[in-house]
């Protein structure tokens, strides 16, 4: 039986550190943040939680919501439960035409009558210090 607040285990590979406090697992990253370990059953209910119950503010603000867990592909679940939000869908105004309405710009054919260059030859004199 592992006691409370004592190290359960060590994984190198994750190089994670691992507590069992109160009969919850959290993790200690290499930041020194400890944070909560969410088995990956459970992170649709915090998904719902922080994004769909709070007004679907964005993978900002579910970061935000979300930064005292763990689970494995944190960034990855949140693009995809963000990009798949059928709500977010229905709000989102897509201006875009479609490939194959596209078309190139028509222009006119001139052919070229005058090449004009500007050089610059001289500089103003200017009363700031550090300057030309």
């Amino acid at each position: 039986m592992v006691k409370e607040n004592e190290e359960v285990f060590n994984i190198m590979k994750f190089r994670h550190l691992f507590w069992l406090v109160d009969g919850l697992l959290y993790s200690k990253d290499e930041d020194g943040i400890r944070r909560l370990v969410v088995f990956q059953v459970l992170v649709s209910e915090f998904f719902r939680d922080v994004y769909d119950d709070k007004y679907h503010f964005g993978k900002k603000r579910i970061f935000k919501d979300l930064a005292g867990l763990y689970f494995r592909y944190k960034a990855y679940l949140v693009y995809l439960y963000v990009k798949h939000c059928y709500i977010c869908s229905m709000n989102y105004i897509d201006n875009r035409l479609l490939l194959k309405t596209l078309q190139p710009i028509q222009t006119f054919f001139q052919s070229i009558y005058t090449i004009s260059l500007d050089f610059v030859t001289t500089f103003f004199t200017v009363l700031s210090k550090g300057t030309l």
